[in-house]
């Protein structure tokens, strides 16, 4: 009980100690009460003016977001179509990078030369008929190329492909050195029907004879004769133009004057091929057009008055 008592005392001795502060505590949240509430009853009395200053600062903020997040979204919109365009023109360089360039006549020509005489015509072989089957199989004649004449052509293959003059004026290719041909592609054949097929022989008629005369001091091959084997003169142009894609040589077709059957209103015609090509039309005619009676006569002989006549203007 005596120790209870004592912290009794001590207590009521610490309060009346603290006394004084606590009121001194009391009177300060007293006076702060009071600022406060003078403080609401002056926000009441303005309370219109602030909502309306608060309306348009709110106003303003929201215009100034808006136009903020426009500006940003326009921007945002540009720099995402110049991405855009960015990358079209970049896959368009792609693709223009990708695309490998076409072929040149240049090239076409020769690789379609090479594929000739590497497939099709082995050497030795007349350089006229290995350009001509070379104009064919590439769909693209030497006259198309920068080369221009199979002359300058074969000039530019020169220690790739080996010719010799087989006779005056005729280049025989004999052979080729494939280690040093430039790269190229075989080109492969198209698959067609017989070229031929609608111009053989439709009746079986007398000796054709294909011969070589001269006409103003150039070699020139004629063949006489088809009449005999169903070759009018439509299908004589047609064989002509035939023989002058082969042998890449002028080819032409003239009526013959003075012939046995002028007599009774008829006229026979003859071919002329300049250049010296009596053995190979020869062969073609048997092969291709199915004239199986030929008579090759290669040795030059001079030309008669009948020639001139008929083929004066097609000889240059």
């Amino acid at each position: 009980d005596l120790r209870g008592r004592e912290l009794k005392d001590d207590a009521q001795r610490a309060k009346a100690a603290r006394g004084p502060a606590l009121e001194a505590e009391l009177a300060y949240a007293e006076a702060r009460l009071a600022e406060l509430q003078r403080a609401v009853d002056d926000a009441v009395t303005s309370n219109g003016v602030a909502e309306t200053a608060v309306e348009g600062a709110a106003g303003e903020t929201d215009a100034a977001v808006s136009d903020g997040a426009d500006a940003e979204t326009a921007g945002a919109d540009s720099e995402t179509d110049a991405a855009a365009d960015d990358t079209a023109a970049d896959d368009d360089a792609d693709e223009e990078e990708d695309a490998a360039p076409p072929p040149s006549p240049d090239e076409i020509f020769r690789a379609a030369f090479l594929t000739t005489l590497r497939r099709d015509l082995k050497p030795p072989v007349l350089a006229a008929e290995a350009v001509g089957a070379a104009a064919k199989l590439g769909g693209a004649s030497v006259k198309e190329t920068t080369w221009k004449k199979a002359a300058k052509f074969l000039e530019s293959l020169a220690g790739v492909v080996d010719c010799r003059e087989k006779s005056k004026g005729v280049l025989e290719v004999v052979s080729v050195d494939w280690g040093r041909a430039p790269p190229f592609e075989l080109v492969e054949k198209a698959a067609v029907a017989d070229e031929f097929a609608a111009l053989r022989a439709t009746k079986r008629g007398g000796c054709v004879t294909v011969s070589v005369r001269r006409v103003r001091n150039k070699n020139c091959t004629f063949v006489d004769g088809l009449d005999g084997w169903g070759f009018d003169e439509t299908r004589q142009k047609a064989v002509a133009a035939a023989l002058r894609t082969k042998f890449s040589a002028a080819a032409s077709v003239a009526a013959r004057k003075g012939t046995e059957d002028n007599r009774k209103g008829k006229k026979f015609f003859s071919i002329m091929v300049q250049g010296k090509y009596a053995e190979q039309i020869g062969d073609v005619l048997r092969r291709d057009f199915g004239v199986l009676t030929v008579s090759v006569q290669a040795k030059k002989g001079l030309v008669t008055k009948k020639d001139r006549q008929a083929f004066d203007d097609d000889i240059s």
